[in-house]
């Protein structure tokens, strides 16, 4: 071999080598990438084992008509065996809570009165897609098709849901010789198998089989009396659908087998559906379950109000009048994968897995412990459907898509694409029973406070001389710019780190050194960004080294520098991303991918001109990967915390027909890349703030200081806010961006929520951002907004300084526009939102003012 050809062969063999050790981690990447297995096994649950139901014995029951199923020291469980509602008897104060209404109805009729004795209502697709529902009701209990076992600590109920009616009941029409004798015959007296035998011929349809003999089958008596032997024999239902299955008679009807399990866990029940338990036949396929709707609800007469998680949380006062609006919000927002691409509004997400229903001196408290991601939570109040006033979740098991069906018009235009796999995991919910003084929305927030605690959820704070300032910081954009015409795109500095060093100073000057710099745009081509697995600080900003100085000049000060990512949201420009592996899908396999909202559609699709603003929905198969990949670069670098975009204000499944993963298996995903970013010891602040994040948050920007005015809405409370205030601190959206059109009234709301101002801010003008993707960053001049900041900052810290770190006890709605908030040191805060001065509890309080004592 000539020397020439040994050196082309050398270096053609190190080529490949090094194209394998190149794209060897990408192959086991893309193809292999099965860490976040572990993840979704979190999920699983195994439900216990049932036995034989047996009642406790008691001398008297303090529930008449049911049967105690299981106590402990604080409650006891009572189920109706007949109708199989249950009762909880809270043995501090004797107050019973029944699972539904006791009294006859008033204005309840048809499938509304039938509902009202329900625990499930299954709403699910025929073999034909077409969508219909049933009761546990009609379709269980009337007909008989359930059993009672006893589990640990409580009561197993197993329904079949479905008509299994046949006009000759349970007696087979069609039946082998065989399966008769073993059945039946063997196990009648001797007259009465007799009886059964000389009643079935041959049958001339069905070779093998026995047929009944048509005398019996038109006898309606005689059918009576057969029906008693085959029962007396032990014939099932399951026997029978059997034997008949050869028969167009015997054809499988829809019908789900579902098990409700109820058990007490100290101070709360726990009502459960182990979802791997459900059987579903005849092709029907469940898509939701609504559970346990009229669970301690109050009827025409009674003065109350329901809980719920709108926004920072809201009130519905019972009997309000309002029959023509229902509330119902999803946990978590929309699934992206399930969002529709038309947008009309912006709505404050329902945060917390939550709801309650406070009647007279007793509350029932809810949080959804499993399968909140699935969950929806509705609430009604009477007048409209029943003389009921109820509020209840409703879990999405089973989602669907409609598929537009061009060149086809009216019922048949779209077509319903309903997921074949159900989810397997548990739902379950924990009710909490609250009395007296702490029978109440304050009383229920104090009670959620006090379990995220025990569970390690929340660690309480130690108190701060002043409240944080928080401050976005716009760093690097890219910009487009134009070479003899032709367009390209550009780092450019909206602040570098030494101009962020110079802001904050001039903050410093002002008594201001509690800054929380949330910094944006730090890394990989700025705010739109590559791929977070490999960082490198961006030179135009100063560098890694910037980073480092800045971080140290205003921790030495007393604040915080968090280095901001997105994980979830990928842009379309971002170097680095490969979507055909990593981006979510819809079932029909196209990405999911969302941009700006074009204001002439109203469709959330739109670049608008800026390719960079669209962007795909990372499938969470790979936001572990990318997770623990930045926790070892960030690491790496001197900087206080890490701020997260996404990770806490989207929750997303990904409907990939290879690998789908449900939005509950993706919460885990979210959870564990969480933890992976958290043992980089580094402080975590999140935006938005959904409930499965507090474990891991410091502080939370964006967080719900609002709820949505629907009109079925009669109060906004800070239920987000009386949870968490002592725990983590937290800021409203950015002040200066916002629809804040009266700065004394935001400054009532910041008070009033305890929440800390926010602002974004960048050296250079906005103005510098108009051909950019970030000009919905429409005004951030630090020169033009610092004297609003101080100012604004100056007055909340004044009033908020001396209750940082401590809890916000209770909230009260005095009078129209007059609420008052009492923390655990004693401040209390009276404000006045209304025009006029007004007295309360001995105190003056101005218009559009506050007084704090």
């Amino acid at each position: 071999m000539k020397k020439s050809t040994k050196i082309i062969a050398g270096v053609c063999v190190a080529a490949v080598a090094i194209a394998a050790a190149v794209l060897t981690p990408k192959i086991k990447h893309y193809f292999f990438h099965d860490d976040y297995v572990s993840s979704l096994e979190k999920a699983e649950y195994t439900p216990p084992e049932g036995q034989e139901f047996v009642p406790l014995a008691e001398d008297q029951t303090e529930v008449p008509g049911y049967q105690a199923a299981a106590e402990n020291e604080i409650l006891k469980l009572y189920v109706d065996p007949e109708t199989t509602q249950i009762a909880v008897l809270d043995k501090r104060n004797g107050k019973v809570v029944y699972s539904n209404p006791q009294e006859k109805d008033s204005i309840a009729v048809s499938v509304n009165a039938e509902e009202l004795n329900s625990q499930l209502i299954v709403q699910y697709y025929n073999e034909k897609r077409t969508a219909m529902s049933m009761n546990n009701y009609t379709m269980s209990i009337e007909n008989g098709q359930f059993e009672l076992q006893s589990i640990p600590d409580g009561v197993r109920i197993l329904y079949t849901l479905g008509d299994l009616s046949s006009k000759t009941g349970t007696v087979p029409v069609y039946i082998t010789e065989e399966r008769l004798q073993t059945l039946v015959l063997d196990k009648l007296p001797e007259d009465e198998a007799k009886t059964v035998k000389s009643s079935y011929m041959p049958s001339s349809t069905y070779e093998g089989y026995l047929e009944l003999a048509s005398g019996v089958m038109n006898s309606k008596l005689t059918l009576n009396r057969f029906q008693g032997y085959f029962d007396e024999a032990g014939y099932t239902q399951e026997d029978f659908l059997q034997d008949m299955a050869i028969s167009e008679e015997g054809e499988e009807k829809i019908t789900f087998t579902i098990v409700v399990d109820y058990r007490l866990d100290g101070e709360e029940l726990l009502a459960e559906i182990p979802a791997s338990m459900i059987e579903e036949t005849g092709g029907g396929k469940i898509g939701s379950i609504s559970f346990l709707k009229y669970f301690g609800s109050a009827g025409l007469e009674e003065e109350g109000y329901m809980l719920v998680p709108n926004g920072s949380g809201a009130l519905i006062y019972f009997n309000n009048g309002n029959k023509q609006e229902s509330y119902s919000q999803a946990i978590y927002g929309t699934d992206p994968a399930a969002a529709n691409y038309i947008q009309l509004e912006q709505s404050e997400k329902a945060r917390l897995p939550i709801f309650g229903i406070k009647r007279e001196d007793s509350a029932v408290f809810a949080r959804i412990e499993n399968g909140d991601a699935f969950a929806t939570i509705s609430a009604e109040v009477s007048g409209k459907l029943n003389a009921q006033n109820y509020v209840y979740p409703t879990f999405l098991l089973r989602p669907s898509e409609l598929l537009s069906m061009f060149g086809t018009t009216g019922g048949e235009a779209d077509l319903p694409l309903v997921e074949d796999a159900l989810y397997d995991g548990v739902l379950r919910v924990r009710y909490a029973f609250l009395t007296e003084e702490d029978a109440d929305y304050s009383g229920m927030a104090a009670y959620l406070r006090d379990q995220l605690t025990q569970e390690g959820v929340l660690t309480k704070q130690e108190p701060e001389e002043e409240l944080p300032m928080y401050l976005d910081m716009v760093g690097g954009v890219q910009m487009k710019k134009f070479f003899i015409g032709v367009p390209y795109l550009t780092d450019f500095a909206m602040t570098t780190f030494e101009e962020a060093e110079t802001i904050a100073e001039r903050f410093h000057n002002e008594g201001i050194t509690a800054l929380k710099l949330n910094y944006l745009g730090w890394f990989n081509g700025g705010y739109y960004h590559d791929m977070p697995d490999n960082v490198n600080v961006l030179s135009k900003l100063g560098g890694k080294k910037g980073l480092e100085q800045l971080t140290e000049m205003i921790e030495s000060a007393g604040g915080e520098v968090f280095a901001e990512v997105a994980f979830q949201r990928v842009s379309e420009e971002a170097g680095g991303f490969a979507p055909m592996f990593e981006a979510g899908r819809y079932y029909s396999g196209i990405y999911l991918e969302f941009g700006q909202i074009n204001p002439a559609t109203v469709r959330q699709t739109s670049s608008l001109g800026y390719p960079e603003t669209l962007y795909y929905c990372m499938s969470p198969r790979y936001l572990g990967y990318y997770a623990q990949h930045f926790a070892d670069e960030i690491s790496d670098i001197a900087v206080t915390g890490i701020s997260l975009r996404d990770l806490a204000d989207n929750l997303q499944s990904d409907k990939n027909n290879s690998e789908p993963v449900n939005r509950e298996a993706a919460k885990y995903v979210v959870k564990d890349a969480f933890q992976a970013l958290e043992d980089t010891e580094r402080k975590i602040m999140v935006s938005g703030g959904d409930y499965y994040s507090l474990a891991y948050a410091d502080d939370i920007i964006n967080a719900p200081i609002s709820a949505n005015s629907y009109f079925i809405i009669d109060e906004e409370i800070p239920f987000y806010e009386m949870v968490i205030h002592g725990y983590i601190d937290y800021a409203c959206s950015a002040i200066n961006l916002a629809d804040y059109s009266d700065y004394d009234m935001l400054i009532l709301n910041l008070i009033e929520t305890g929440a800390a101002p926010h602002f974004t801010l960048s050296y250079e003008d906005a103005s510098e951002m108009k051909y950019s993707g970030l000009n919905k960053i429409y005004t951030s001049d630090e020169d033009y907004w610092f004297e609003d900041a101080v100012e604004i900052y100056g007055e909340v810290n004044e009033a908020l300084a001396g209750v940082s770190g401590q809890t916000m006890v209770s909230h009260e709605i005095l009078d129209e526009g007059v609420r008052k908030v009492t923390y655990e040191n004693g401040v209390v805060f009276y404000i006045n939102r209304s025009a006029a001065s007004v007295t309360v509890e001995g105190v003056e309080i101005g218009a559009y003012s506050y007084e704090k004592r």
